[in-house]
């Protein structure tokens, strides 16, 4: 089934929004987790533990007691997952690979620095059905490198079958 101008420019335009809002939350989490890395912030934050429900009282002090090594490390992965979603935005597929790898660790990164019991179903779902979603309209729209997506694919194909059609009219004449 071809794609019509109007649908293909309505999927692009949500797919932009959808970078966008991507690239904003991971310039946020950049900023967040390379200050919980800067040396004193943390121990500010535990000075303050009396303003902390008791029901996440046992959670925000683990979070508190994890070294600069893993803040640091899921900021430059947030970097990472940033700039693949910049790329992807120009339409460069290196782009995606950048965002998955990113997202990938950032799923492993609890596991590795805190074990088991922190791993979030949430973060690993969202993040395969985002990889997903790129992966598809990446490959719809194509990419620089890759040649042309499917979208443009079907548009060059729809005007070759109407030449054709033009040209065994006339022939017929």
């Amino acid at each position: 089934m071809r794609m019509t101008d109007k649908e293909a420019r309505w999927q692009r335009l949500t797919l932009k929004v959808v970078l966008a809002v991507t690239m904003g939350v991971n310039a946020l989490n950049v900023v967040s987790y390379g200050l919980m890395a800067l040396p004193g912030v943390r121990e500010m934050m535990k000075e303050n533990m009396d303003m902390v429900p008791e029901v996440l009282r046992e959670t925000y002090e683990t979070y508190l007691t994890i070294g600069s090594v893993y803040y640091g490390c899921c900021a430059f992965l947030f970097a990472m997952a940033f700039a693949g979603a910049l790329l992807m935005w120009r339409e460069r597929w290196m782009g995606f690979h950048y965002y998955t790898v990113a997202k990938l660790l950032l799923v492993a990164a609890p596991l590795l620095f805190l074990g088991r019991r922190y791993m979030n179903m949430g973060d690993i779902m969202m993040s395969g059905l985002m990889i997903l979603y790129f992966f598809i309209e990446m490959r719809i729209f194509g990419a620089q490198g890759k040649g042309k997506g499917k979208a443009e694919k079907e548009g060059k194909e729809a005007e070759s079958e109407d030449v054709a059609d033009k040209e065994d009219a006339e022939e017929g004449e």
